[in-house]
């Protein structure tokens, strides 16, 4: 029975023998999974999204056109190639590394439909599967494939309600990261959504902010600047973190040290999206965090949230960020 949107399902495994798996075909919602050897979906391949919603259920393969694949194996799941989405879609399933008993010989992921497989998420998110797979390959399966026994974990977090994701994952995460980077940076960031080349993404006003959290002896960052590695150790070395929600929290989470302080800036009208980050950066990291909310009211027809500066500011003020 596929699990409730309201809460995350203790981690769990199930083992398919003779497992059908489809990669994404054309639709919204990415139709793709894992068949049992009786043809039923396995629940557990079904991914979480924003919505919420679940991904399809892809139909079931001619047998002629499948595939086949020895040995046992992890699926891992769609490879998401946006930022936020693939760290809350496609790493989900990763904390069973850490409690196979026997190991695999691979994680299975799916590229996104239409996706080359030899070049399935690109530089930086493939520094982050390396991270978190270590030793065990990769396989990237693109035709329906039946696979002698597949693991399939249960998501270890996701979108709104499961955001704060189960123990399992949060310390799979927090140790792989821990173990790879140090500290390196400055102890005062802004995290800026300026140079981000999606005009939806933008927040307004944001460059008028950089300037007051610059005088304030912040260093102003953009993530996809840098390398994930230097992205990770700038987080670890702050004490003190401001920005608008958005992907670079869902990392932020992973790293950021107990008790850094953190203000989170609402920087558009989805109040839902906006406290499920909130409580994924104080469930993962056990950090002092601040909610801001500095917008306009909502028009109708209105594009883009609108922001009140004098407001904006203040809040820093009355809770200690200037």
């Amino acid at each position: 029975m596929i699990h409730s949107f309201d809460k995350i399902p203790a981690a769990h495994m199930v083992t398919v023998r003779d497992a059908i798996t489809v990669p994404p075909v054309e639709g919204r919602n990415i139709p793709s999974g894992v068949f049992d050897d009786g043809g039923t979906i396995v629940d557990n391949s079904r991914t979480l999204m924003g919505g919420p919603r679940w991904s399809d259920i892809p139909p079931y393969p001619d047998p002629i056109s499948v595939h086949s694949l020895p040995g046992r194996h992890l699926f891992g799941g769609v490879g998401r190639v946006h930022f936020g989405h693939f760290l809350i879609e496609t790493i989900p399933r990763l904390w069973a590394l850490d409690h196979l008993d026997p190991p695999v010989e691979s994680v299975i992921f799916f590229p996104m439909h239409g996706r080359r497989t030899d070049m399935p998420f690109g530089r930086t998110l493939r520094e982050l599967i390396d991270l978190f797979c270590g030793d065990v390959p990769i396989t990237m399966i693109d035709h329906p494939t039946e696979i002698a026994e597949l693991v399939v974990p249960s998501q270890g977090v996701g979108h709104l309600n499961w955001s704060t994701g189960t123990p399992e994952f949060r310390q799979f995460v927090r140790s792989r990261f821990e173990a790879a980077y140090k500290p390196d940076g400055p102890e005062r960031l802004y995290i800026s959504r300026t140079r981000l080349g999606n005009e939806d993404s933008l927040v307004d006003q944001e460059d008028a902010i950089e300037e007051l959290m610059a005088a304030a002896g912040y260093t102003i960052f953009h993530p996809e600047r840098y390398s994930i590695r230097e992205q990770v150790e700038h987080l670890m070395a702050a004490k003190t973190v401001v920005g608008a929600d958005g992907s670079a929290f869902h990392l932020a989470a992973h790293v950021l040290q107990p008790g850094t302080r953190v203000g989170l800036i609402k920087r558009r009208h989805r109040t839902a999206v906006f406290n499920a980050i909130a409580e994924q950066v104080k469930a993962f990291g056990e950090v002092d965090l601040s909610t801001i909310h500095p917008l306009k009211p909502q028009q109708e027809g209105e594009p883009k949230a609108r922001l009140n500066m004098f407001r904006l500011e203040r809040a820093l003020r009355q809770k200690g960020f200037l």
